[in-house]
């Protein structure tokens, strides 16, 4: 099954078209299904979207240090992130919210996005698509650490073990430069990272999960 209405909109012309010398008829039925599926489909997965969403995200996480967001704030901005007919793509930017939120010290926001929002879209794609599922769970690492550092093994350990080194990188990424995911981190003219003993002692017990050399 393929989660992501787009990706199943360019399997179903290429399978028609793969089919058009073979299997006229069955190529034919293959079009028509897929055109049917493409009339209720508007692509707001779409990177345009997808990029006015996340600096919408961004503006949204400037008024969290000082306290002054309002409730609705968030709800409007959980109206356009529903809108956006591809799972992965929602939990990537629910992702985005809660590491903010984390960062800011919401930390009680932060556990509720993963606990309404991330968790349920991950067992919906876990039953349906797991390439999908693997992809948004690596993603949402570090907000599934920051929901509960004890279970996030949990998670994990169903993928497979090379997609865990990279969700726990993901983990370990966020743990010692707390930036959100596709922003870059400049350390300025420091030599490595301003990390106290307990945020230091954290990583290393991180770090035990990750077999990747490379990686640590």
């Amino acid at each position: 099954s393929i989660g992501d209405p787009a990706a199943k909109l360019r399997a179903g012309y290429q399978i028609a078209a793969g089919l058009a010398d073979s299997d006229r008829e069955l190529a034919k039925e293959y079009l028509r299904r897929t055109d049917l599926e493409k009339n209720g489909y508007s692509d707001l997965s779409n990177p345009a979207f997808t990029s006015c969403l996340r600096l919408l995200i961004r503006a949204y996480s400037g008024l969290l240090p000082r306290r002054i967001e309002l409730q609705h704030d968030l709800e409007r901005i959980a109206s356009l992130i529903e809108r956006n007919p591809q799972i992965v793509s929602r939990v990537l930017l629910w992702t985005d919210i809660a590491r903010r939120s984390d960062r800011e010290k919401h930390r009680e926001m932060s556990k509720e996005i993963v606990r309404r929002r991330i968790l349920p879209a991950l067992e919906s794609l876990r039953g349906t698509c797991t390439d999908e599922w693997c992809s948004a769970i690596v993603f949402a690492a570090p907000a599934l650490y920051v929901f509960s550092p004890v279970t996030i093994g949990t998670y994990l350990d169903r993928l497979p073990r090379h997609s865990q080194d990279w969700a726990y990188n993901n983990v370990l990424r966020y743990l010692w430069t707390e930036v959100p995911p596709g922003e870059p981190f400049n350390k300025g003219g420091a030599a490595g990272y301003d990390l106290g003993f307990e945020k230091c002692a954290e990583i290393l017990k991180v770090t035990e999960n990750v077999a990747i050399d490379y990686l640590v």
